[in-house]
């Protein structure tokens, strides 16, 4: 119960601190993504997952900052999950919710596309260990990740996009976790005023050694229905055992 209350909390400061942000003369994104997730995971039990991020964003100038605040409900006959997914077994049974692990992070463009050299966009993440351990919501441990994300323009209707980091995962001492690379590429294409889709592939190396590592591929449709507020919906599709086998989500994003 604390831990929920603590994410209501978190989440509603969020929304009230959003508007002295703006104040400041840089942009305000306010959003939730609920999403559900099916598969095994390659743990050989069937999960279901509800997740739903709340997110506050702030961007002045080339730099971003994000707080993500997540619940997050598992039914399943007994999982570890870490950071909103499945990384292996636990003894637990049932359906178990409440507050997932928060996320920090922060990046900042660097201008140095020039033909096929990419803007660069290092960043850095921290994972809060706020989720349930004892429930399997979460690790009990805090992670770290570094990295960069890679940015193209070709003329003014695709955006090619990539990323590339390290994870130095906290290590409970009764889990062999490791630490590892996490990786995403695809492309957003403009296909009508105010309309976006975006094509990618991502995934993670196993986190619990003698799991298999994540892998997917995802289909977004993003779409403008008014100044400042846009919509989402999409699709996951897992392609490894360490994956659902299948997600889908929908966002609703507030600008100002």
């Amino acid at each position: 119960m604390r831990r929920s209350l603590m994410g209501l909390t978190l989440a509603a400061a969020m929304f009230t601190g959003a508007a002295a942000l703006a104040a400041d003369g840089g942009t305000v994104s306010i959003g939730a993504q609920p999403s559900y997730f099916e598969g095994d995971y390659g743990t050989g039990n069937t999960v279901k997952m509800t997740y739903v991020p709340v997110f506050l964003k702030y961007a002045i100038d080339d730099a971003t900052f994000k707080i993500t605040v997540p619940y997050i409900a598992v039914r399943s006959s007994g999982v570890l999950v870490s950071g909103g997914t499945v990384i292996g077994t636990s003894s637990g049974h049932g359906s178990h919710s409440g507050l997932g692990d928060i996320w920090l992070e922060g990046k900042y463009k660097l201008h140095t596309a020039d033909g096929v050299i990419p803007n660069l966009v290092p960043y850095a993440k921290v994972k809060l260990p706020t989720a349930s351990k004892s429930e399997g919501l979460g690790t009990g441990k805090a992670d770290y990740e570094l990295g960069s994300g890679f940015e193209w323009a070709v003329d003014k209707t695709v955006f090619p996009f990539a990323k590339a980091g390290y994870r130095f995962v906290g290590k409970p001492s009764n889990r062999n976790l490791r630490n590892v690379l996490t990786y995403e590429a695809g492309s957003t294409f403009v296909v009508a005023p105010e309309n976006y889709l975006t094509l990618m592939y991502s995934g993670h190396q196993a986190i619990q050694r003698g799991f298999s590592s994540a892998s997917d591929v995802l289909a977004a449709w993003d779409f403008n229905v008014a100044e400042g507020v846009g919509l989402q919906f999409y699709g996951d599709k897992g392609l490894s055992h360490g994956s659902p086998d299948y997600g889908l989500g929908l966002g609703a994003t507030v600008k100002f």
